[in-house]
C-alpha cells in the first residue's frame, strides 16, 4: 500500500511538471473535492485543470522536484 500511495504521490509531481491535465483524471477521484486553503479557487477536478492550465501558463518552467516522502498509515 505505501509504494501504491508514493505512486501516486509521484504521478501528482509528474502532473505538474508536465502541464498535462489528463494525469487528474487518473489520480483523482470523479468527485473530487479541494480542502486545501492554499488554492481556494481550486473546487474539483475541472478547476484543479484550470489551475494547472493557469500556472504553467504563467510559470513555464514550474517544476516540482520530490525530495523526500512520509507516508503515515492514521488509525482511529
Amino acid at each position: 500500500m505505501s509504494e501504491d500511495l508514493k505512486a501516486i504521490g509521484q504521478r501528482i509531481a509528474e502532473f505538474w511538471n508536465t502541464g498535462n491535465p489528463a494525469i487528474a483524471d487518473e489520480i483523482y477521484a470523479p468527485g473530487f473535492v479541494n480542502h486545501a486553503p492554499y488554492l481556494p479557487n481550486v473546487k474539483d477536478l475541472e478547476s484543479c485543470k484550470k489551475c494547472l492550465t493557469e500556472t504553467r501558463s504563467g510559470m513555464p518552467d514550474f517544476h516540482i522536484t520530490v525530495e523526500d516522502m512520509i507516508l503515515q498509515r492514521v488509525t482511529s
